[in-house]
């Protein structure tokens, strides 16, 4: 049963049902509407367990919707600048310029600005199957943990047959839907909870990981892979074990070195990271500082 909690009027409205209920009998009979109205339903919910509503496209070649547009595995900064763009523009006319240039194009500016509370473009890597080679030919657009996913519903009707474009004008692909039984949409937004999951493009980390001589430091790599879970939504009493390492774990993904990112990112640690929950979550999992660009993307294990 979900519970009701109360909201703005609450008090206002118990006072007035309680005056209906002292005068509820009259000559004319029993007024039965004495209940109080004002309240609101709030599901219960673990953290780290939050819904983050997120719409998926197909990338396909403009001349022949029929076929997908493929782009490399390293290139997932790319085809995030692209989906970020189409995106800015289709909702420039419906949203407001503060909700278009902060949480949909993640201008955050100053040091009271939240850059978690932005939207995130998600390439999606094939990682399953006859054609499981890294590529990217499919990608998901990612609220934050709790937001209602209004917007998130307006891209989708927005961004479904649009055109993507560099940042030369140049012509990329179109989006097309999901379709049903979409094998690798299924490893990144499963149906249920998983408590395993492992990294498919590498993450990135906050801070450097190294000891005074230069030597890989273990438990500095801890801290920092658990404060960018911490910082995606995932408490560190939720995770259970953390495993890391530079080569891939999926078929067709590569080292995470080979992975190119933004300029103001270059310096930082890149890993591949395995991580186990005590309980199953729900996908999406995205963790590290660049996961608005589509790293530090995690799929699910889903046979144990």
């Amino acid at each position: 049963m979900t519970p009701m909690t109360p909201m703005t009027g609450t008090l206002d409205d118990l006072k007035a049902a309680y005056q209906r209920f002292q005068v509820r009998s009259t000559g004319k009979g029993v007024d039965s509407y004495t209940r109080p109205s004002m309240l609101v339903s709030q599901p219960y919910q673990r953290a780290g367990e939050e819904f983050r509503p997120a719409v998926c496209f197909r990338l396909m070649k403009e001349d022949d919707p029929t076929k997908a547009k493929s782009v490399a595995w390293e290139d997932c900064q790319k085809v995030a600048a692209w989906l970020r763009h189409r995106a800015g523009e289709e909702l420039r006319n419906e949203c407001d310029e503060a909700t278009v240039t902060g949480y949909v194009q993640g201008h955050v500016d100053g040091a009271d600005g939240d850059k978690s509370q932005r939207i995130s473009y998600v390439p999606l890597p094939t990682i399953y199957g006859k054609h499981a080679d890294g590529m990217i030919r499919r990608a998901m657009i990612v609220e934050p943990a709790g937001k209602s996913g209004e917007i998130s519903e307006l891209i989708r009707r927005k961004l479904t047959g649009a055109v993507l474009t560099a940042n030369d004008g140049a012509r990329e692909c179109c989006l097309a839907p999901r379709e049903q039984g979409d094998w690798t949409f299924s490893q990144y937004l499963p149906n249920k909870a998983f408590r395993v999951w492992r990294s498919v493009t590498p993450v990135l980390l906050h801070g450097y990981n190294t000891s005074s001589r230069g030597v890989i430091s273990v438990a500095k790599t801890e801290r920092l892979l658990l404060r960018a879970f911490e910082m995606a939504g995932f408490r560190e009493e939720q995770i259970e074990n953390l495993a890391f390492q530079s080569g891939p774990f999926w078929q067709g993904t590569k080292h995470a070195a080979a992975m190119r990112v933004p300029a103001h990112l270059r310096g930082y640690t890149r890993l591949h990271v395995e991580v186990r929950f005590a309980r199953g979550v729900p996908g999406p999992v995205l963790a590290g500082i660049g996961r608005h660009y589509g790293m530090g993307l995690f799929a699910a294990i889903l046979r144990e």
